[in-house]
């Protein structure tokens, strides 16, 4: 970890990039004054008895490279986000070059988000779309609460549980 003096709004003052790291390597990096935040990459720090509280749990998921897809592919769209953006009427994705993996990040299921039906149809092109495109690469990106259900269904799997907070 680096010590810099000033981060970005949105983004946390330390991120944990080992899984044995304890909360002394952390906390004597940053100032951990209010609006201090740690993105605890594998959910082992128990940073609460320095008054900080979990403000998002997710969990890793990954699917291997060379699955195939009966799912209809969607185009590639222009977006400010980075990344690559593919998107078929309110169901869209981003795709993220990183190393030998693609992520998959900012799905959005349409109207009614959430909703079983949409989030399965959604889940079920975007993994397609990536697949396709990238098929040399495995697909990652972590979920959070019921959004996990029809990723499991279509072939992902849980990695190491992430917390932020």
């Amino acid at each position: 970890m680096d010590q810099l003096d000033a981060y970005p709004p949105g983004y946390p003052d330390a991120i944990t990039l080992d899984p044995s790291a304890v909360p002394v390597d952390v906390l004597s990096l940053v100032d951990d004054g209010p609006g201090c935040s740690v993105r605890d990459s594998f959910a082992a720090l128990d940073l609460s008895t320095h008054g900080f509280r979990i403000l998002v749990q997710a969990e890793w998921i990954g699917r291997r490279a060379g699955h195939s897809s009966t799912a209809a592919t969607w185009p590639e769209v222009r977006t400010d986000l980075p990344g690559i953006a593919f998107a078929d009427g309110s169901m869209s994705v981003v795709a993220n070059l990183a190393g030998r993996v693609v992520g998959l990040s900012n799905l959005q299921a349409g109207e009614g988000a959430g909703g079983g039906d949409d989030l399965d149809r959604a889940w079920a092109g975007a993994v397609a779309t990536i697949s396709a495109r990238f098929a040399d690469r495995p697909i990652v990106g972590y979920e959070m609460g019921r959004t996990w259900r029809p990723r499991t269904a279509r072939g992902s799997r849980r990695s190491d549980r992430s917390g932020c907070g």
